[in-house]
């Protein structure tokens, strides 16, 4: 949704706001911070597609892809994208890098290419997709070269999970989610009680011979 708002910024909205942040009612998806005003997994989508400086991200529509500059005074010298698609193991099975153009201050500008569907993942129903803008703009070479600061020292990465066919089946995910089994390591930072809740600051670590972690689920025994 901010995506597709960010590839006509600047040219047909010059703003986003996003109304009805918290529901009122018991919900699922719609709302970036719960009761207790803790943000959920919605806020940090919004937050990785509108906080970078400079972003590239998928169209939706035709899997091209669109690099997003929103300086209001420097232009993004042409640079590179790399696509990288992940299986549910957590491993990259395919890459890809396309050249992106000089795009200007406050502007966005297609890539020269489109992402597809790697024939790596042809049994598969679900992938991840990851795009990270580099400053290289040969596309052989990219691969060498840091990936660009989206904001906050931050990689200017954007991930995805997508399905290949025209209608979206995601049932594949859910059922590695129940499938998983990891060994994670969990620090602790803080705990307290307030308001007739027990709340705790918790770090989370998933080594990477654990593969791809989805959703882990923690329970507070007191």
């Amino acid at each position: 949704l901010v995506e597709g708002y960010q590839a006509h910024l600047f040219s047909w909205y010059a703003a986003m706001s996003i109304w009805k942040t918290q529901t009122p009612w018991p919900s699922l998806r719609g709302f970036l911070y719960d009761w207790w005003l803790e943000p959920t997994g919605a806020f940090y989508g919004v937050q990785a597609a509108a906080s970078d400086r400079v972003h590239a991200q998928l169209d939706r529509g035709d899997w091209g892809v669109r690099v997003v500059n929103k300086d209001v005074a420097a232009a993004l010298p042409a640079s590179s994208v790399t696509a990288e698609w992940f299986g549910l193991d957590g491993k990259r099975v395919a890459t890809e890098t396309m050249r992106a153009p000089l795009v200007a201050a406050s502007s966005s500008r297609a890539a020269d290419g489109a992402v597809h569907w790697p024939a790596a993942l042809s049994r598969e129903s679900v992938g991840f997709l990851r795009l990270t803008l580099r400053a290289s703009p040969t596309p052989h070479a990219a691969q060498e070269v840091a990936p660009l600061e989206g904001g906050e020292g931050e990689p200017a990465a954007s991930w995805y999970w997508l399905t290949p066919g025209a209608a979206p089946d995601y049932t594949q995910l859910g059922a590695a989610r129940r499938a998983q089994r990891a060994r994670l390591s969990l620090r602790v930072r803080s705990c307290w009680h307030a308001d007739g809740h027990v709340r705790a600051a918790a770090e989370l670590w998933v080594p990477e011979s654990s593969g791809l972690v989805l959703y882990p689920q923690l329970t507070l025994s007191l």
